[in-house]
């Protein structure tokens, strides 16, 4: 904010004046962190045995570094399959200023996380056992203040049950792949695969952090949920996020909230989205309800979003054809520019892509025919759309054939003076003591109604009158009541 500060005004009681010139966005500021302490390496080995941590003999699992890790330590994961603590899947971090790194060769000469993958799994064994598993792979016990998480698989396919080729979500897990909390340092997650959620892929609670260069695919629910609750800032760039559905009913309408989003953002933090590819989404690309100033969107691709490619679940509703004026024109944010709508080829399994687009085109999107066949040639495969159906021409019915009349018959004749006379429905106005009697059906005798219209100065008291026996009822009760309540005053006062 730009002004001036005027102390030359002519008044007695106004001593100085503000004058604000302008107002901009401030520039992103990184907050000064603590220094990152600086521990010891420990190293992991698929298959090992009778380690104690060391590069010439490393644990056979992360659970038991991560059990002697104290903070600033680093543990480093060679290529494999993991299986946790008594092969229970779960992995969980109690300390701060932790660095896990996966994707080593098996001397740990070499890294590469898509070469080597290091996957963390759910064994056979545990999954047979009775009951819903409870899929959270790895989640914070305590703050994770400082997490390095780097360079892992988190298939949650051994944790899901599959019916008749598709997700069975009344057995699979209903947790997030992985769920981190944070609060004086940032988190960092980057060069990780998140596969095959059944309830949201990543969900992150931390004032700061950054989200760089993972793949995110086939998820149900959301697949990054951050709250970014601090100061800031946060960073989500150069990620792949491809395929979020919404396994309720209201896929492709924009009703539900997490499920089929790919970003979910809420806080009050800045947050800078740069270079991802954000497409088939059931509900929602974005959904960013973040204060639109400190918010910027650069180089994204936004893709294939059925409903919306970017919401702030207020006043923002934006998809292809407003972006230009709702987003652009009419909003705050940050920045807005370099991005794109149209999608780039991607390298996807025929099979996966053909199934996938089957289930998109049949729901309700704002993608016409041609379109849709667009974009599967984008994916290296093809779809079949259902062809309109056309309602059949409604044939007009042909009025029936009228029937002479009849001619009147003796019977007829002789039924009908057998009837009494048929009389015309009059209403009557109601003048009167007919008013009311009237009044008093109405009314029903209710006490409280009567007290209420006792005390009305509007409706004056009916005259007494002489009135037949029938009559004298409603009266006689209506300055019961008026005496009544004519004695609760007096009693009050």
């Amino acid at each position: 904010m730009r002004g001036a500060y005027r102390t030359d005004v002519s008044s007695s009681r106004q001593k100085a004046t503000l004058l604000i010139e302008a107002i901009v966005p401030a520039p992103l500021a990184t907050p000064d962190f603590p220094a990152r302490p600086q521990g010891r390496d420990w190293f992991v080995r698929a298959g090992s045995s009778g380690g104690d941590g060391s590069r010439e003999k490393p644990f056979r699992d992360p659970f038991q570094a991560m059990e002697k890790a104290e903070g600033g330590d680093r543990v480093h994961v060679a290529a494999g399959d993991y299986f946790g603590k008594v092969h229970a899947g779960e992995w969980r971090i109690a300390i701060r200023n932790l660095m896990l790194v996966g994707g080593y060769t098996a001397d740990f000469t070499a890294r590469d996380p898509w070469a080597n993958p290091t996957r963390f799994l759910l064994h056979e064994e545990e999954k047979a056992k009775p009951g819903r598993p409870e899929g959270t792979i790895l989640g914070s016990e305590e703050n994770s203040d400082g997490l390095v998480l780097d360079g892992f698989v988190f298939d949650g396919a051994t944790w899901n049950t599959y019916k008749d080729g598709s997700i069975d979500l009344d057995t699979s897990p209903l947790a997030p792949l992985i769920d981190l909390r944070g609060g004086r340092a940032p988190i960092t997650v980057r060069n990780c695969v998140f596969l095959n959620a059944s309830s949201g892929a990543v969900k992150i609670s931390c004032p700061y952090g950054a989200f760089e260069n993972n793949l995110v695919l086939n998820t149900s629910g959301s697949a990054l949920a951050l709250h970014a609750d601090g100061p800031g800032p946060w960073t989500i760039r150069g990620n792949t996020i491809l395929f979020c559905s919404d396994p309720t009913s209201r896929a492709g309408t924009g009703e539900s909230t997490n499920d089929g989003t790919i970003l979910h953002l809420s806080g009050r933090a800045p947050v800078n989205i740069d270079s991802n590819i954000l497409a088939f989404a059931d509900n929602f690309g974005v959904r960013c309800t973040l204060p639109q100033p400190g918010v910027s969107f650069t180089n994204n691709v936004l893709a294939a979003n059925l409903c919306y490619q970017l919401s702030d679940a207020k006043y923002l509703w934006a998809d292809d054809s407003n972006w230009e004026r709702s987003v652009v024109g009419d909003s705050a944010f940050r920045a807005l520019e370099g991005n794109s709508f149209e999608l780039p080829q991607l390298p996807v399994d025929p099979a996966f892509a053909a199934a996938a687009l089957a289930r998109l085109s049949k729901l309700s999107s704002h993608f016409s025919a041609e379109e849709w066949k667009k974009i599967a040639e984008r994916v290296g495969t093809t779809v079949t759309l259902d062809p309109p159906t056309t309602a059949a021409t409604p044939v007009a019915p042909s009025p029936p054939a009228e029937t002479p009349a009849a001619k009147p018959s003796l019977n007829d004749l002789m039924a009908r003076l057998g009837q009494p006379p048929m009389r015309p429905n009059i209403v009557r106005p109601l003048t009167g003591q007919r008013r009311w009697i009237s009044f008093w059906r109405r009314l029903r005798l209710r006490p409280g109604r009567i007290a209420n219209r006792s005390r009305s100065r509007s409706a004056p008291l009916p005259k007494r009158k002489r009135q037949p026996a029938t009559c004298r009822s409603p009266p006689r009760i209506w300055m019961l009541f008026v005496r009544s309540s004519m004695a609760m005053r007096l009693r009050w006062t």
